[in-house]
C-alpha cells in the first residue's frame, strides 16, 4: 500500500522498486529462503519454502484482472461486515520505468 498523497511519479517509483525487489527474490530463491529462515519460527526448509511460496509468487508481481477484482471484493466484504468503516477506492499502480 502506498499513500496517494505522495503523487503519481513517486507512487510509480515505489511500485517499480517493490517489483524489482520481488523479481530479485524470485530469481534468487535460495538466498531469499535463507533470509526468510531466520524468521520462520523453527520451520524446516521445506515448510519455509512452502510458506514463502504462498505469498511470493507470480501474483505478487502482477495480480492480473482476477486478482484486482479479488482485492476489491475482499475490501467490499470487509466494509459490509463492519470490519472497515467505509468503502475503499483502490488504485493499482503500475511500476514506472
Amino acid at each position: 500500500m502506498v499513500r496517494r498523497d505522495l503523487g503519481p511519479a513517486l507512487m510509480r517509483g515505489i511500485a517499480r522498486d517493490l517489483k524489482a525487489s520481488i523479481e530479485y527474490g524470485l530469481a534468487h530463491r535460495h538466498e531469499a529462503l535463507a533470509h526468510a529462515k531466520a524468521f520462520s519460527r523453527g520451520m524446516d526448509d521445506a515448510r519455509t519454502d512452502q510458506f514463502v511460496g504462498m505469498y511470493v509468487n507470480g501474483f505478487t508481481l502482477d495480480y492480473g484482472r482476477d486478482g484486482r477484482r479479488a482485492v476489491e471484493e475482499l475490501l467490499s466484504r470487509a466494509q459490509r461486515a463492519g470490519l472497515i468503516p467505509a468503502p475503499v477506492a483502490v488504485t493499482f499502480v503500475a511500476a514506472g520505468h
